[in-house]
């Protein structure tokens, strides 16, 4: 089951936020999906490094824009 809910933490009290987990702390406001993901499959180590790639890539500036990626992605999927 999701559950789809609007964030805003940046106006919560700090000893309500202290208490919360740091995945939410740092969520800027938005809308979210919360799902379970307790079936979760385990990422290979293949997966694990690229991943690592790919952020070390945006830090180094290396990154597309949004636009840019969704183009790629549709052209990829034949949109």
């Amino acid at each position: 089951m999701s559950i789809v809910f609007n964030w805003n933490g940046d106006d919560l009290p700090d000893e309500v936020r202290q208490q919360m987990p740091e995945e939410l702390r740092g969520l800027p406001r938005g809308r979210y999906v919360l799902e379970p993901v307790d079936d979760a499959p385990e990422l290979t180590d293949e997966e694990e490094a690229g991943i690592h790639a790919a952020i070390e890539s945006v830090r180094a500036g290396r990154g597309v824009g949004l636009d840019a990626a969704k183009a790629r992605i549709d052209r990829i999927l034949g949109k």
